[in-house]
């Protein structure tokens, strides 16, 4: 998407569509929460880096690199061509805990609010 179709998506109070995109669930709450339009409810960085997408897709990417990394070309036609389906993350929630997103974003909200409490009172 680029910048000025974004701004439109932004002007739209409709929610984003992800329709015609093959991504996986995991790769959809990840954007929506990075792309809210609410800043409130937008993800920190925290919440980002520790996404189960985000995770999962890095430790996809150091099997690759551990599998071929004697083989650097091997590795990087191995890593265009990877799609992390739903199968993907289906298999590694099982291997690791999930965080907790909406848990996370309650404790920001929690942090926010003390922060402006704290802030109005200065």
């Amino acid at each position: 998407m680029t910048c000025p179709e974004y701004s439109k998506v932004l002007s739209i109070d409709a929610p984003l569509s992800f329709e015609g995109n093959n991504i996986s669930e995991y790769c959809k709450t990840f954007l929506n929460g990075l792309l809210n339009k609410n800043y409130h409810n937008r993800f920190s960085m925290d919440q980002a880096i520790n996404h189960p997408w985000l995770t999962f897709t890095k430790l996809k990417v150091d099997e690759i690199f551990e599998r071929y990394q004697s083989d650097p070309e091997k590795m990087i036609n191995v890593l265009n061509n990877t799609e992390n389906t739903e199968k993907y993350f289906k298999s590694k929630e099982q291997d690791y805990k999930l965080i907790n997103v909406s848990e996370e974003i309650k404790k920001s909200d929690d942090f926010l609010s003390k922060k402006r409490r704290r802030n109005k009172t200065t």
